[in-house]
């Protein structure tokens, strides 16, 4: 999924407005951190243009792998906790 640079700094800033409103630590200028994220030290985001020119940002797929690695692991864990769980109640019940 791609979006405009436009659209991803206006969506970040009104993230940080409401982190800030709730008294979480200001993540600073918009623009500055999606540079950031596109820069080496962080590497979760790509930049390029459309056929229009316009700058487009997309997460990078070593960023896809983290999410979709963290995604299997909660759904792992969920679903071993609630096994041992539902192990132990039958235990009980017995």
């Amino acid at each position: 999924m791609s979006v405009s640079e436009g659209q991803l700094v206006a969506m970040l800033r009104d993230y940080a407005e409401d982190a800030a409103s709730l008294g979480e630590k200001p993540i600073g200028d918009a623009a500055k951190t999606i540079d950031e994220w596109c820069g080496e030290k962080f590497g979760i985001l790509s930049k390029y243009f459309d056929a229009d020119g316009e700058v487009m940002c997309e997460m990078t797929a070593d960023a896809h792998r983290v999410i979709s690695w963290i995604q299997n692991l909660t759904t792992t864990e969920f679903v071993a906790a609630e096994s041992k769980i539902k192990s132990l109640w039958r235990d009980i019940e017995n």
